[in-house]
């Protein structure tokens, strides 16, 4: 069965994850040290949560628009 998401799409996705658990990871830490620091890295991973997502659609958005090929409709971008 052949995916519907390109090698670039996956990859961005879990690069996206990875990095969204490194600051919940960061922020569990922090807290379970008492760091002053802790409320910071909470609002810093509650914001990246949705600010994230959007920077990469967006990349994969302007990527496609500014792509050599023409011919590629949005058949392998939105399915």
């Amino acid at each position: 069965m052949k995916s519907k998401y390109t090698k670039k799409q996956r990859v961005l996705a879990i690069l996206g994850i990875i990095l969204l658990v490194v600051l919940y990871l960061a922020a569990l830490i922090a807290s379970f040290f008492n760091s002053p620091t802790s409320q910071g890295f909470l609002c810093s991973a509650l914001f990246c949560t949705f600010f994230i997502p959007i920077v990469i659609y967006l990349l994969q958005f302007f990527a496609k628009k500014n792509s050599s090929s023409p011919d590629d409709d949005d058949k392998s971008f939105r399915k």
